[in-house]
């Protein structure tokens, strides 16, 4: 159970099968777009402050 090797489907999958008393898919898609947004600010983040 590699989590780097998961595809999104199968992430979302895992989570909603874990979850799906307290989350419905679509809850799970949100957190998953949620996260990824802060990702890639944070990766933004820690680029211009590399370079300053």
């Amino acid at each position: 159970f590699d989590m780097q090797q998961m595809s999104l489907e199968e992430l979302k999958h895992v989570l909603f099968h874990a979850f799906r008393d307290h989350l419905t898919m679509k809850d799970i898609e949100n957190i998953i777009v949620t996260e990824e947004e802060s990702l890639k600010e944070n990766s933004g983040n820690c680029q211009t402050e590399f370079q300053g």
